[in-house]
């Protein structure tokens, strides 16, 4: 994937509430985030416009980790955060062969984000 110059981040959760906390924290972080209630609404935008993704794991249609190898599938090399309100063994090993950067229980932490999001 070519890194996009503005750096724009892609949120991708089904949560409307979660969905606003990552925007707002990352706005905080002096970001603008791009939020996606699904898997297939992201997959509509031009993907290669994001220079980091986060994912919600379990989301209706198409999961966070079935989003992610698709994309890995396309040799979309995006940064991803995985995060989940239930994390499993299966699902961070499954993240671990899908090269995501990083797996996180949910609520995500504001010094973790910006640390993903390079600062």
């Amino acid at each position: 994937m070519k890194t996009s110059e503005l750096g724009s981040i892609a949120i991708v959760d089904d949560d409307d509430s979660a969905r606003d906390a990552l925007k707002f924290l990352l706005t905080v972080l002096g970001r603008r985030p791009k939020c996606f209630a699904s898997a297939r609404e992201f997959l509509e935008e031009a993907t290669d416009a994001f220079s980091r993704l986060i994912l919600d794991q379990n989301m209706p249609g198409m999961t966070g980790l079935e989003l992610a190898e698709h994309l890995r599938s396309k040799q979309n090399d995006i940064p991803i955060m995985l995060i989940s309100g239930g994390l499993t063994q299966d699902v961070i090993d499954k993240a671990a062969q899908l090269r995501v950067n990083l797996v996180l229980q949910k609520p995500a932490d504001l010094r973790v984000l910006e640390s993903f999001i390079g600062g």
